[in-house]
């Protein structure tokens, strides 16, 4: 067992905030309170665009217009409270925290999603852009995850036209 945590990696990821008609965004309201995007872990060989448009599609079906929008990144680290799910807590023993790059775009179409994927989003996958701002915003004052949530506050604000 690593007893020094700072010598574990940190998990590359990638988010995505994908508008589709301009008035509504890809997400989902999880069971714990908070808003989920599409995207996740970047594979060895692959882009972060790729891996985003990987990922939006085998978790949503969606398929992601031609241009995206880089929105920065951040780096944070795991607290001993983070891992909540089965899939967290494998996370918590391989890395230290998680370095996500965040991207913004336009969905081109939605498809079925594919029957292999794990990941498959259940029910509705769009949500008015305005509600998944209000979500956020009242999420991110507090909490280990504040400057994740302020980041992604910042980016839907900049979409809301």
């Amino acid at each position: 067992m690593i007893t020094n945590r700072n010598y574990l990696p940190y998990r590359k990821n990638c988010e995505g905030y994908l508008l589709y008609k301009n008035k509504f965004i890809l997400a989902q309201k999880s069971p714990h309170g908070y808003t989920i995007f599409p995207g996740g872990g970047i594979n060895k060989n692959e882009t972060q665009e790729e891996a985003l448009r990987r990922e939006t599609k085998e978790e949503t079906g969606a398929i992601i217009s031609k241009e995206l929008k880089q929105r920065g990144n951040i780096i944070f680290k795991y607290s001993k409270t983070w891992a909540k799910t089965k899939k967290q807590k494998l996370r918590f023993k391989k890395y230290c925290g998680e370095q996500m790059f965040f991207f913004s775009g336009k969905i081109k179409s939605i498809d079925s999603v594919p029957t292999t994927s794990k990941d498959a989003w259940n029910g509705q996958k769009l949500m008015l852009l305005t509600d998944v701002f209000r979500i956020v915003d009242e999420t991110a004052s507090s909490g280990e995850l504040r400057n994740y949530r302020l980041k992604q506050k910042s980016i839907l604000k900049s979409l809301i036209k």
